[in-house]
């Protein structure tokens, strides 16, 4: 495979198998050349970054045989603070005494702009980006999946260093649409360098020829049980840290405005006026707008009141335009 072609696969019939199948490509085939392999997977809140960033997961992690559902918290990094201890593991394995971890090759950073200031994110994925490339080429070739949603969270000299690039558009109905590209360096100006990115290219063979390919991906959910971990889990991790930073603010509200402190119609306020948060307390399994049953313990409040800040909230996202009638995120 030269620079311009980025996978060869044979024939399947089944369009799902073939799309692992070169997922697998892309990936493996950079780790046995021990060339570290990073993915940057960008979209908007709610477009299906960390469902897309699963798949690819699963796809590495069948071929060298580890269980992704017994890995997963191995695997993803839920907040910045997670990730040096999860890196040493998987790097250092022996050391760690960590034989499950031996052939474990694949990170992801979960996006945890939500939880964290914007300025710590942005610090805290660079520093991770260029401590990937440098320990895995050195110690174990790596997948790094990182998950955000502006390309921009990453510094311009960093970006350099990107193997793939990912965007996530989930429609109304219907799969994410993801749009994988090959990121490349054009050095055809040496005085200014420019980063560009080109969709993946590569050959499917068939008994007796092999025609060229432009693959177009669509991500169906992840295993049900490999996602009900990810998302409990994800919760749980975010959901501390989140609850701090809100009482924080609802009470410098309540000293600012001078009024009666009340919890429901505070928090109502506080979801409302950060939108970006709302995937975190909302329920994936429902297809209409519901709250998570231990939004209730997060916040220390009664089934009564969560089910009056249910009602309250829909009502208030739907005259901001940001719910429909229907109970759908707009």
């Amino acid at each position: 495979m030269g620079k311009f072609i980025d996978f060869i696969i044979d024939y399947n019939p089944d369009p799902k198998v073939m799309g692992k199948q070169i997922i697998t490509n892309i990936t493996v085939n950079r780790l046995r050349a021990n060339k570290p392999c990073i993915i940057f997977i960008g979209g908007d809140s709610g477009e299906g970054k960390s469902c897309a960033g699963l798949k690819i997961i699963s796809a590495v992690n069948d071929y060298y045989g580890i269980d992704s559902l017994e890995t997963l918290n191995d695997t993803v990094v839920y907040l910045p603070i997670q990730y040096l201890t999860k890196l040493d593991n998987v790097l250092f394995w022996k050391r760690k005494d960590r034989r499950d971890l031996k052939d474990l090759h694949v990170l992801m950073i979960d996006e945890a702009r939500e939880v964290v200031r914007a300025r710590d994110w942005y610090t805290f994925l660079n520093r991770a980006i260029s401590d990937c490339n440098a320990m895995s080429r050195k110690i174990k070739p790596m997948v790094l999946i990182v998950v955000s949603q502006f390309i921009k969270d990453i510094d311009s000299a960093i970006r350099y260093t990107l193997t793939f690039y990912a965007e996530c558009m989930r429609p109304l109905t219907g799969r994410t649409r993801v749009n994988f590209e090959r990121i490349w360096k054009n050095t055809y100006d040496l005085e200014r360098p420019r980063l560009c990115k080109r969709p993946l290219v590569g050959y499917i063979k068939y008994e007796h020829t092999q025609s060229k390919f432009y693959p177009r991906f669509e991500a169906n959910m992840p295993d049900r049980e490999l996602f009900k971990k990810y998302d409990e889990e994800n919760f749980r991790a975010k959901s501390t840290i989140l609850r701090k930073r809100i009482e924080e603010t609802i009470h410098k509200m309540n000293r600012d405005i001078g009024t009666v402190f009340n919890k429901v119609e505070d928090l109502v306020k506080y979801y409302s006026t950060n939108p970006g948060q709302l995937q975190l307390i909302i329920d994936p399994r429902y297809k209409k707008f519901r709250i998570r049953k231990e939004f209730k313990d997060m916040h220390e409040i009664t089934r009564t009141e969560q089910i009056e800040f249910e009602k309250r909230l829909h009502e208030k996202l739907t005259s901001m335009g940001l719910l429909d009638r229907g109970g759908d995120l707009s």
